[in-house]
């Protein structure tokens, strides 16, 4: 076992673990809940998962969890091991007060409690079965563009052409679904409704929905004059 960076290998199987890998474990509960416990030996009990958090800040929002039948709200932040959070330069970091539950492949230094609130940590280490281990190192190193493109030969035409039509079919569905609010809302004018739409994808993820805000406080009309 050696830690390069950020990564952990075993060269016994051969697996890379990585932050990324860990999210995917947590994100779809892949792992051992047999008598749960953190690492302080409490026992752990996960009755949300919380949501993803894809912009800065802890891993997992609005967790909820009870550790040693008390019942606990707030984030998770998830590390390959527990000293990253120092290298991380979390503890000085507002953004992560809320923390509650450090997930991490190994507990190599013990974080201590900051204001008074508890930062409970669960270790993976022997709690992820061995086929999600060598799953992900096979769709990791796979030299294809679409790492699981090997298994499409085996699916039959009419199970494929059947599945990329429904995937047409729910697309259009869904950009109708987003379009057809803001057409609405615009007094079906076309004109205006691409403008909102315009400027609410200029606004990317993290913006779009403050800049269809503010095209609908400036209106086209308004510009035009």
């Amino acid at each position: 076992m050696r830690y390069i960076g950020n990564y952990l290998f075993y060269y016994e199987f051969a697996i890379m673990i990585n932050e990324a890998f860990l999210q995917f474990i947590w994100k779809f509960q892949l792992f051992n809940f047999s008598s749960l416990k953190c690492s302080e030996g409490l026992p752990l009990l996960i009755l949300h998962r919380g949501v993803h958090n894809h912009n800065s800040g802890p891993d997992f929002l609005n967790v909820k969890l009870r550790v040693n039948q008390m019942l606990w709200n707030g984030d998770v932040e998830v590390h390959v091991k527990s000293s990253d959070w120092i290298a991380h330069k979390h503890s000085g970091n507002h953004q992560y007060d809320a923390v509650i539950l450090h997930v991490v492949y190994e507990e190599d230094v013990q974080l201590n409690q900051v204001d008074g609130v508890p930062s409970f940590c669960l270790v993976l280490k022997g709690l992820i079965p061995e086929k999600y281990l060598n799953g992900y190192d096979t769709l990791y190193h796979s030299y294809s563009e679409i790492p699981c493109s090997y298994a499409l030969s085996d699916l039959d035409s009419f199970f494929w052409n059947s599945y990329t039509e429904r995937l047409l079919v729910e697309r259009m569905e869904y950009k109708q679904s987003q379009v057809e609010p803001i057409f609405i809302a615009s007094n079906k004018d076309y004109q205006e409704c691409f403008y909102r739409l315009l400027a609410s994808s200029l606004g990317l993820k993290i913006n779009k929905e403050s800049m269809l805000r503010l095209a609908e406080a400036t209106p086209l009309l308004m510009l035009q004059r």
